[in-house]
């Protein structure tokens, strides 16, 4: 992100912040406020003795980025596990096939 985006950001976020109107920021930006957001809301609250770590946002912004690259391109860790275990069905279904075929070639010899 280059300084004027990072400014643009701050005074979009402490413009919404205050309720006034707001200056234009791209679309990713906003759509990746809105769900940090929409995940701060459903977080527990935090005791009054804990102190949040001070790579939280980083950590957090950048579950957020994975998350939407997975959406983006379907690789999830489930979605590759899938793919794998589906190919290795097919080349065990193969490979049986084959041993079939060269038992059953050897049987009429």
């Amino acid at each position: 992100m280059s300084d004027s985006s990072e400014d643009d950001d701050v005074a979009w976020l402490l413009a919404r912040t205050k309720g006034a109107p707001a200056p234009s920021i791209s679309p990713a930006s906003a759509a990746r406020y809105e769900k940090l957001e929409a995940l701060i809301s459903e977080l527990p609250a935090r005791p009054a003795d804990a102190a949040p770590r001070p790579d939280w946002q980083d950590r957090v912004l950048a579950a957020i980025d994975a998350q939407a690259a997975g959406e983006r391109y379907g690789a999830t860790t489930g979605g590759i596990v899938h793919i794998v275990r589906k190919k290795l069905w097919l080349i065990g279904i193969v490979g049986a096939a084959v041993a079939a075929v060269l038992a059953w070639a050897m049987v009429l010899r």
